[in-house]
């Protein structure tokens, strides 16, 4: 579990780099800001972390309503899925 969580951690550290964010970023921006919603679906479709982590590293909150609203509009819409529809959806 140690390897696939430091896994985790340099790809959300990659993908925060691409954002042109920084940890500090996280605790400062709201819970469903566009990037941390981009970030999360980026995470679920290329490593298999968890919600409650991804949840808790993005500090969006409890994992049920951020995470599986990503989860669940991915599904729905795939390629179609869009930021705004998330937002309306939280």
């Amino acid at each position: 579990m140690y390897l696939r969580k430091e896994k985790w951690r340099r790809v959300l550290k990659e993908l925060l780099k691409e954002e042109k964010k920084h940890r500090e970023d996280i605790g400062l921006s709201p819970k469903s800001a566009e990037w941390k919603v981009r970030i999360a679906k980026r995470l679920r479709e290329t490593t298999t972390a968890r919600n409650a982590w991804i949840a808790e590293s993005l500090k969006m909150g409890r994992s049920s309503p951020a995470t599986d609203a990503i989860r669940e509009y991915s599904n729905l819409w795939g390629p179609f899925f869009t930021i705004q529809d998330f937002q309306e959806s939280v």
